[in-house]
């Protein structure tokens, strides 16, 4: 197995041994070649200084032509372990004495010098009488790196194990929480349970890798929770005007009914027509926006007209529900640059929700405010007003307040979503008020002013039911 396939663990283990190990037998290495030279020079020198002792000893026998003398002298490095022969010749190069150890002996004349023989010159006055040839022997510098040798070994299977041991603790500290991130991964992977998390244990970079990964666990279970109660939604949305639809259907076709009771069947065969006709718009919106293809047809707008079509397609809505629906229009134009249809959609959207989410009784009341550069158009509702708590979300893709089953108001969650993103591509800013449950609430749209001296016709603006 390759090791970028191997467990973490064994890699950190890895780790941790191998440049240890590597690193301590290079050095030991170095350090054995280095005490080996050492001993070497060492040895050498010795010998050489050996050798010129034994030329001073050698001056009065080769002087005085006494052979026995030189040998018996000869003689007293037999203590001397290292010295394997000796061997004195004289000026004219024959053997004169010699001292050697058993198995060896000295040659008859002398021989070139290598690095295990020394020799020296042996001179009386100004005169050579002789030389002096010492063969020497490193068994003693082969004893001691055999030695050293041993002992390094011996060092280096004991650090091994030392690092091996701390390398198996320490990578338990490093790989373990990956290991079990791992783990709980593999479980989220097999089961589909995003309830479970990861448990940190430290605060590196391992721990803040932990944390993001459980923050993913935690906005995955969030959205597939929004997910199943926007499934839900749309599906209580879709069949409650098809089952309208459907029983309505039924009865026309079994009773034949005329005069008032078809009208009143068609009436509501329209308005359930229209409610999916409304869900199913918002859900293509959502779906532009998603993908980047919602098309802004941009052109000179009055800001008037776009509420005067707003307010007339609310108003029947708020009839019905005993809402009164305030709007006076100032006088001068509310000039700015928009699609007039996506402005309509995002003006009907905020006073539909302001009706429908204010008692029979209440007031929704539509004003715009101008600024030097930018008109602010404010809808204000008596109604029901928004929990602090969903405030910051209420904008977001597919959230509602209520978002059981038996809620009182239907809807996706959508609405406000498209809102926000058309203001946005508008270069406007929407934001939400309110002051808690049943206090009301308070949208504001921000758009920018057209710039003065501009010499475009603002565009008129039909007041359609649900325009998307």
């Amino acid at each position: 197995m390759r090791f970028r396939d191997l467990p973490l663990a064994r890699k950190a283990l890895a780790l941790g041994v191998v440049p240890t190990v590597c690193a301590l037998a290079v050095t030991t290495l170095a350090s054995g070649i280095a005490v080996y030279r050492s001993m070497e020079r060492n040895l050498a020198q010795n010998g050489d200084a050996l050798a010129a002792t034994a030329a001073e000893e050698m001056q009065a026998p080769l002087g005085f032509d006494d052979p026995a003398t030189a040998r018996q002298l000869l003689g007293a490095l037999r203590s001397i372990e290292m010295i394997d022969a000796a061997c004195v010749y004289d000026v004219d190069g024959r053997l004169f004495a010699s001292f050697a150890r058993q198995g060896r002996s000295c040659p008859p004349t002398e021989v070139a010098t290598d690095r295990r023989v020394h020799r020296q010159a042996v001179t009386l006055g100004n005169r050579q009488v002789g030389r002096v040839l010492l063969f020497v022997n490193d068994g003693g510098l082969t004893d001691t790196m055999m030695t050293l040798g041993m002992t390094a070994i011996a060092t280096l299977f004991v650090v091994v194990v030392l690092a091996i041991v701390l390398a198996r603790a320490m990578q338990r500290t490093i790989s373990g929480p990956i290991v079990d991130l791992s783990r709980t991964a593999d479980h989220v992977t097999s089961t589909g349970d995003y309830s479970v998390r990861a448990q940190q244990t430290t605060g590196d970079e391992t721990g803040r890798l932990v944390v993001a990964f459980n923050t993913m666990l935690s906005q995955i279970q969030q959205q597939a929770r929004v997910k199943d109660e926007f499934l839900a939604t749309l599906s209580h949305e879709l069949r409650t005007p098809l089952n309208a639809m459907l029983g309505w259907l039924q009865i026309i076709q079994r009773t034949n009914p005329g005069g008032e009771s078809l009208e009143r069947a068609l009436g509501s065969l329209e308005r359930n027509a229209r409610v999916q006709q409304r869900v199913v718009e918002d859900l293509l919106d959502i779906s532009r926006i998603v993908s980047g293809k919602l098309q802004m047809n941009m052109a000179v707008v009055d800001l008037r007209t776009v509420l005067n079509a707003a307010v007339e397609v609310t108003s029947t809505a708020a009839r019905a529900s005993r809402v009164t629906l305030r709007w006076d229009p100032p006088p001068l134009p509310l000039l700015v640059s928009g699609d007039a249809a996506r402005l309509q959609q995002v003006l009907w959207n905020l006073l539909s929700n302001a009706v429908k989410f204010t008692p029979g009784g209440g007031t929704v009341t539509a004003r715009v405010a101008s600024f030097e550069d930018a008109y602010a158009i404010v809808v204000h509702d008596t109604g029901a007003g928004i929990d602090p708590g969903f405030l910051p979300r209420v904008f977001d893709r597919f959230q509602q307040a209520d978002s059981s089953a038996t809620r009182e108001h239907g809807g996706l969650g959508l609405g406000l979503a498209i809102v926000k993103e058309i203001v946005s591509l508008h270069n406007g800013t929407v934001a939400a008020e309110s002051a808690g449950r049943g206090r009301g609430a308070t949208f504001t749209i921000t758009l920018p002013r057209l710039i003065a001296g501009r010499e475009e016709r603002p565009v008129a603006v039909a007041a359609v039911a649900g325009e998307g």
